[in-house]
């Protein structure tokens, strides 16, 4: 879906000052597109994920409170670190960085919607992993 989405827009990394001299002296890079961001895409479903598990390790106790808030002051600054990163150096721009937060958020809401069926699914069709014709 964001591969799609990428050539769809088709749009190119924005071009800033500093930027056109780095863009020079690294190459053709500049070539690729520039929205969505999937540096943005990827830390925004992954800081989701692990805040998920932690909430849900919160709720049934087996973490303090100040151990949640850490992980959740740890995972913001995950976000805002690569995100700024991506803006500061003009990599992308705001749409680009806008869009692959939402692509992220709509990755973790579908994962977490769907996963429960899965597993249970694979839990009821008796697969038990790989089998290898000689012991391990």
């Amino acid at each position: 879906m964001l591969l799609l989405s990428r050539d769809f827009v088709r749009a190119r990394f924005p071009v800033m000052g500093f930027e056109t001299d780095f863009r020079l002296a690294v190459g053709s890079h500049h070539l690729e597109y520039g929205c969505p961001s999937t540096h943005s895409t990827n830390c925004m479903s992954m800081a989701l994920f692990l805040g998920a598990h932690v909430y849900d390790l919160y709720r049934a106790g087996s973490l303090s409170t100040i151990s949640f808030a850490t992980w959740v002051v740890f995972l913001v600054l995950y976000v805002l670190s690569i995100v700024g990163g991506r803006l500061y150096t003009g990599m992308h721009g705001f749409m680009d960085v806008s869009v692959g937060i939402i692509l992220g958020i709509t990755g973790w809401v579908l994962q977490r919607l769907v996963m429960p069926e899965v597993e249970r699914w694979i839990i009821r069709s008796g697969w038990a992993g790989t089998s290898f014709p000689f012991r391990v």
